[in-house]
């Protein structure tokens, strides 16, 4: 057991290899985007494949499910600060906080698939986007008590099955863990939604479909301000790396759950980056840049902090 705990606490996710591997893999993955994202998004694109729709209107969750950890983390870590003020007040922010970030997603993803299954009952695309919108009016309002019901239900059984266990050592590491994901998630939306903007580079769709003239990512466009035009670098890629973050909260010494972690990250970024390709939403560079944006993002939080390391006895 001394064994593996030691070789364990010698795993590091983000290795020096591992870093530079995946930093080489998408540069060259940008570099044939840049040469021939057209050509590759006309072979791939197939805006009525079901399973590349479900990920696009619900896969999106990493990013969310980043946030809503880092949520109880910091919940947990209210629970045992002697101040009374200051944990009360650390236990609302911090519950408030994972209820409204997975409501945001929860009623996004609902309007997404109702875009789908609104399609599909008119023989149309079900990736293609249209105005179907899922609203909660004041005759449905037992629609958000029964989530914040299912929400606490969710809180608790983290809270009693995984959190309340760990120890005040193990648990100082994962709030700085906790904290630096929410920043990560902040901090890479921000800037790709900046330089989505700038560029407003025209969907693949727009070319494929409407006659939209294609245009590289390299030439930009200017703030249009249209959904159409917003496929440089791709959001949802974006949301799809954080999955990368995930092996974080696992214990250093269970290196074991870091590798089977770190695998999952790294299959639903690749699966989810291609999707994006077939819903003819976003080109291969803009799949490659927004997956760099992301590895970026945790790669200089994670080795700023040492997230990888036995550090934080707070």
């Amino acid at each position: 057991m001394d064994t593996e705990q030691e070789l364990g606490s010698d795993y590091k996710v983000f290795s020096q290899k591992t870093i530079t591997v995946t930093l080489i893999v998408i540069l060259i993955l940008f570099v044939i985007g840049t040469v021939w994202d057209q050509p590759l998004s006309q072979l791939v694109g197939n805006q009525n494949e079901w399973w590349a729709a479900i990920i696009q209107d619900m896969g999106a969750f990493p990013n969310v499910v980043l946030c809503f950890l880092g949520a109880e983390v910091i919940f947990q870590k209210g629970t045992r600060l002697q101040n009374r003020l200051l944990k009360y007040m650390t236990l609302l922010f911090s519950f408030m906080f994972g209820l409204t970030k997975t409501w945001d997603f929860f009623i996004e993803a609902r309007s997404q698939m109702g875009q789908a299954f609104a399609n599909a009952a008119k023989n149309l695309p079900v990736g293609a986007g249209n105005d179907y919108s899922f609203i909660v009016t004041n005759k449905e309002l037992y629609f958000v008590v029964l989530y914040i019901i299912a929400f606490y239900l969710i809180h608790k059984a983290v809270q009693l099955a995984w959190l309340q266990k760990v120890s005040d050592r193990d648990l100082a590491r994962l709030v700085i863990v906790g904290l630096a994901g929410i920043v990560i998630d902040t901090a890479t939306g921000e800037i790709l939604n900046q330089i989505k903007n700038i560029v407003s580079r025209p969907r693949p769709f727009m070319n494929l479909t409407k006659n939209e003239p294609f245009k590289s990512w390299f030439m930009v466009n200017g703030m249009l301000g249209s959904d159409d035009f917003a496929s440089f670098p791709s959001g949802h890629t974006r949301c799809f790396s954080m999955a990368l973050y995930f092996s974080l909260f696992v214990n250093n010494d269970n290196a074991k759950w870091k590798k089977i972690w770190k695998y999952i990250g790294f299959a639903y970024l690749i699966i989810g980056g291609f999707s994006r390709m077939v819903m003819e939403k976003h080109y291969l560079s803009d799949v490659a840049m927004a997956a760099f944006i992301g590895f970026l993002g945790i790669i200089v939080l994670v080795k700023l902090l040492h997230l990888e390391e036995n550090k934080f006895d707070f």
